[in-house]
């Protein structure tokens, strides 16, 4: 029987089977996954997104628009992460100023703060990119923005 790639790709991710890959591991799968599902056209509409494996190792996403997309364990936050080391209002991430396409991404003086990349964001916005992996309590989110983008 042959699986989907919806159906292989939570397996090539130990966080979304519980395990406990090298963050340079979980970076790098996370950056194909990324190039996987822009090149399958998987993305419906332009707008940039972050792609996850939420819970049982579905993946799960979000537009990034004119509303900010605020990440943490509070049920008012737009991504609700389980886990003890994400805050209540972890990090938001949003349009940047301007829109045209940016986006950014801001600590919100979270308990275990947020990384970029493998590097802790310092105080105050950074600019995403592209095929970035945001880490956050534990779990990974790609950026991917939308076609023709970068």
């Amino acid at each position: 029987m042959s699986l989907t790639i919806e159906e292989r790709l939570p397996a090539l991710f130990d966080s979304a089977q519980g395990g406990s890959a090298a963050p340079e591991e979980v970076y790098r799968r996370l950056q194909f996954f990324s190039r996987v599902i822009r090149q399958a056209g998987v993305l419906e509409n332009d707008f940039p997104r972050l792609i996850w494996f939420g819970e049982g190792g579905a993946i799960s996403s979000v537009n990034i628009g004119a509303t900010p997309v605020m990440i943490g364990r509070a049920t008012d936050c737009a991504v609700v992460l389980a886990g003890a080391r994400v805050s209540r209002h972890h990090c938001v991430v949003r349009e940047t100023v301007g829109g045209r396409g940016g986006v950014e991404i801001e600590d919100l003086k979270s308990s275990n703060g947020t990384q970029v990349n493998g590097v802790a964001l310092a105080a105050g916005a950074r600019e995403l990119r592209d095929g970035d992996v945001i880490e956050i309590g534990g779990v990974a989110l790609a950026v991917v923005k939308g076609r023709g983008e970068g």
